[in-house]
């Protein structure tokens, strides 16, 4: 590609450096500046202890907490997250872990959004997740980062 500077003056520039230079120069950014994870923040301030939630999909070896019900004491527990960077794995410490998939409705009266919870479950605990968003007719609308957490997923539906 040419750029042309001038009437007098132009520059043969590769096409990989017009699109992956301002690439790198957003990311770059992004890791100076630590962008809010928005999809993240919008959920996190609507779920509560009354959340309902569904399970959507589980990989795990025992499954013995419930299928559907509110987060209940969870709720309180996902609220103190952390940085993926500071998360601790329950037991076996191999990184083999299961997966649970749950689904979250805001204002069930006025579903608009789910939102899916990604939980990395060892021995019953819940060491990270992140957040999917999807429209009303299950249309993939974006994902969070990734969070530390350690809460163990016998919280779902239990109040103290």
């Amino acid at each position: 590609m040419k750029i042309r500077i001038n009437q007098f003056f132009s520059i043969e520039v590769p096409n990989l450096y017009v699109v992956g230079s301002p690439l790198i120069i957003i990311m770059i950014l992004a890791y100076i500046f630590n962008l809010p994870d928005r999809l993240f923040d919008e959920v996190i301030n609507k779920l509560s202890h009354d959340t309902r939630y569904v399970l959507v999909q589980s990989k795990t070896d025992s499954e013995n907490y419930d299928k559907a019900g509110v987060l209940g004491d969870f709720w309180s527990c996902i609220k103190d997250f952390r940085s993926i960077y500071s998360r601790r794995v329950k037991g076996r410490g191999d990184g083999i872990q299961e997966w649970v998939k749950i689904q979250t409705m805001i204002q069930p009266d006025k579903i608009k959004f789910k939102y899916k919870f990604w939980f990395r479950v060892s021995e019953g605990e819940v060491s990270s997740f992140d957040v999917e968003k999807y429209d009303i007719n299950n249309n993939y609308l974006g994902g969070s980062d990734i969070y530390a957490i350690n809460c163990d997923l016998d919280l779902l539906n239990k109040s103290y």
